[in-house]
């Protein structure tokens, strides 16, 4: 039963696929929002983890750090990941994700009005369905791929995520957690987007040079 509805989640694109590249991305991310954002969006991300004093939200910081720390080392080394790095990268992933979505759409929701609070609570929403769906065992290691990341992805996503960073919250004076979810949705969506542009377009020189 849980094979067939895994079967159908991953027909419909429901469950999340993360590479090597985008969960380095991520991790970019968070650091840029620990050692580059100001002291209020530093204090206010922080406080998500710390400002209660709950110590399982403490084990859940902990054990991303290790993913990010996991995250860091394999889009360097060619070696497999290992299934423990495979755990601590998926918790790392669904948290940071779930992160973005719900810290963003709380507070696109308390500065929303009218129809315009659909988005938020959309973002909310599938928060809280990715949460549902780890706890369940719906998503697992299977969702981290063994795609080795190159070199070009690696530097031209960095580019792109620290820019976007950037333009975000000292251009256009975004609050933290809409720029972390801008980055956050780059690095798990568009990138690979990008990536699979490149690829196709490399495929058709390579097909069209050898005909």
């Amino acid at each position: 039963m849980k094979k067939n509805i895994n079967n159908f989640l991953d027909r419909v694109g429901i469950l999340p696929r993360y590479t090597e590249v985008s969960l380095f991305l991520m991790t970019i991310t968070i650091l840029l929002i620990i050692f580059t954002a100001d002291y209020d969006s530093r204090k206010d991300f922080l406080n998500y983890w710390f400002g209660d004093g709950d110590g399982r939200m403490l084990i859940v910081f902990g054990m991303m750090i290790v993913g990010m720390l996991f995250s860091i080392y394999y889009v360097f080394s060619t070696k497999p990941m290992s299934r423990n790095g495979k755990i601590f990268l998926l918790f790392f992933a669904v948290f940071a994700n779930a992160l973005a979505g719900i810290t963003a759409g709380e507070y696109a929701l308390k500065n929303s009005t009218g129809i315009f609070t659909i988005f938020p609570i959309l973002n909310i929403i599938s928060a809280f369905i990715l949460l549902s769906l780890f706890r369940g065992g719906f998503i697992d290691t299977s969702s981290i791929l063994k795609r080795q990341a190159k070199k070009f992805e690696i530097i031209t996503g960095s580019i792109m995520v620290v820019c976007l960073f950037f333009i975000s919250q000292y251009i256009f004076h975004n609050f933290w957690a809409i720029t972390f979810s801008f980055c956050v949705v780059y690095a798990t969506n568009v990138n690979e987007i990008i990536y699979n542009v490149f690829k196709n377009n490399q495929n058709l020189a390579r097909s069209c040079s050898i005909s």
